[in-house]
């Protein structure tokens, strides 16, 4: 389990992090959370689902991969292999937890498995403090404070729109295809029920409108044709032979006719 601890001026005053350089730490992370700030960007580089949680819980999640522990878009190099960086990637190795004496007040904690933690920074070596001589966050972490606040006020907007969608029964469950020949599927994910959704009264429209659910469903659903390039890198990873930015545009070219919505 990841050692995630609060970062305070009396424990961590003197110390700092030094940035990371790659995206390993994410190597295995098969799906990540998407919040609505993002959606614009995300739906155009990933595929989208809602996830089952424990509990009867869902959650909107940008697929990483085909496989459990699989994330496609970490190459060899540990660099990320698309144009937007899921928003929970780029504030990483920090996390915003809540107090466990408080559910309303959260706390800025370090992830001290992430390696990156320092107990006397290099500065010469780009390395950071948490806090300046008088206690107060230096600029950069004063960002990365704000940065993690709003998106989890966003989270918690984007959660209102999911829970909305399955409060209205608009879900089903989405067989997502094999990595490759003979193995078995992801399982778990749901899509939006567009049937479904096309028969509700104008009611119930302004309901899942004002809560943001709208914007939430059609992202998904616009992001489907997506698993098109997921199993493209599939192919590619398996035989080894890295994916171009040519290669993932030729799946939707105007010549390409094949694309399978069988799956869907």
């Amino acid at each position: 389990m990841a050692r995630i601890k609060p970062l305070r001026t009396d424990t961590d005053g003197q110390c700092g992090w030094k940035p990371y350089a790659d995206y390993y730490h994410a190597a295995h992370e098969t799906v990540l959370p998407v919040a609505l700030a993002e959606l614009s960007q995300s739906l155009t580089e990933y595929t989208l689902a809602f996830a089952r949680l424990p509990g009867d819980a869902y959650s909107l999640v940008a697929l990483m991969g085909l496989r459990p522990g699989e994330n496609l878009f970490v190459n060899q190099a540990g660099m990320w292999c698309a144009r937007y960086v899921p928003a929970q990637l780029r504030s990483y190795p920090f996390i915003l937890a809540k107090k466990p004496d408080d559910a309303g007040q959260s706390l800025v904690c370090f992830d001290h498995d992430s390696g990156l933690y320092r107990r006397e920074p290099d500065m010469t070596a780009g390395e950071q403090r948490f806090f300046d001589a008088e206690g107060k966050p230096q600029p950069f972490f004063d960002q990365v404070i704000g940065f993690l606040k709003a998106r989890q006020n966003n989270l918690v907007l984007t959660q209102r729109g999911v829970d909305a969608i399955v409060e209205h029964d608009l879900l089903l469950p989405w067989l997502l295809p094999a990595a490759a020949e003979g193995e078995e599927p992801l399982r778990g994910f749901y899509r939006f029920n567009e049937e479904k959704f096309n028969s509700l009264d104008a009611d119930t429209l302004q309901t899942l409108r004002n809560a943001n659910a709208l914007t939430v469903a059609f992202a998904q659903l616009f992001s489907m044709p997506r698993i098109a390039v997921l199993l493209q890198m599939a192919k590619a990873r398996a035989t080894h032979k890295p994916i171009s930015e040519a290669d993932i545009e030729s799946i939707f070219g105007e010549t390409d006719d094949t694309l399978d919505f069988n799956f869907l």
